[in-house]
């Protein structure tokens, strides 16, 4: 199956790709309290919905990185209007050896480990390309009860490949950064996400009967929405954190 594309037609809808309230993402966002000017990375930003909101809240220069072309044409054109032209840069990439051109005052992965390979591996990498005392934020799924072998075979995933909410901050703490805050999806935001993301689908197979990959994209759109609603929802949950890197912050950083 092609994962892009279905991927792409499923968050049509979506503000944010991860199950976050947008009144909540912007509560996280308000607390990096960020200089003018701060240099800041998005991996993973799909239509950059939240580098834009952080370049009109604080007025930084937003760099995102991802490999998907159609949600960053998305991303200009929710661009276009809203910010100054020159704030917010695109590159259709993966990560893999993009390399900031100074360090950065904060960098963003949300529901994007994968990226890196991982949650530890992503929370290494960015403590790396951020400054001393600088912010990084990252959103990533947990387990909220040991999860059903059938749910596991839906996602494709191992018991071991998330661990719970307390755990992911624990990890952070034990790669040298210093938690900040963190929240929760909670049932409503994921109904909301996995609602959205199971009509946008439907929608486009009915006003695209003749998509050769249709009957395919029809089969896994309803195997995926049974799943969250037999598993997913009392299963999975998602958390966004936020974490200092160590050291002094620079001159002019808060």
């Amino acid at each position: 199956m092609d994962r892009t594309k279905f991927s792409t037609i499923a968050h049509r809808d979506h503000l944010f790709a991860n199950p976050l309230g947008e009144a909540k993402v912007d509560h996280l966002l308000g607390l990096l309290d960020l200089e003018a000017g701060a240099p800041v990375l998005d991996v993973g930003c799909g239509n950059a919905e939240l580098l834009i909101r952080l370049i009109k809240r604080f007025d930084i220069i937003g760099v995102g990185v991802d490999p998907n072309g159609a949600m960053l044409d998305r991303a200009r054109e929710r661009a276009a209007g809203l910010v100054i032209a020159g704030r917010l840069i695109l590159h259709e990439r993966t990560i893999d050896g993009f390399v900031p051109e100074q360090p950065l005052a904060a960098a963003l992965c949300v529901g994007s480990s994968h990226a890196y390979g991982g949650y530890a591996e992503t929370l290494a990498a960015l403590s790396r390309i951020v400054r001393p005392g600088g912010l990084i934020m990252v959103g990533e799924g947990y387990w909220k009860r040991d999860p059903d072998p059938g749910y596991l075979e839906l996602l494709g995933a191992t018991p071991d490949e998330l661990t719970s909410h307390a755990g992911n901050v624990e990890r952070a703490r034990s790669l040298g950064l210093t938690p900040l805050y963190s929240a929760v999806s909670s049932d409503d935001d994921w109904d909301h996400y996995e609602g959205l993301y199971c009509r946008a689908m439907q929608r486009y197979l009915a006003a695209n009967p003749d998509d050769p990959d249709g009957a395919e994209f029809a089969a896994h759109s309803s195997r995926w929405y049974d799943g969250y609603l037999r598993w997913g929802r009392d299963t999975l949950g998602f958390g966004l954190y936020l974490f200092r890197v160590a050291g002094e912050p620079v001159a002019g950083g808060r």
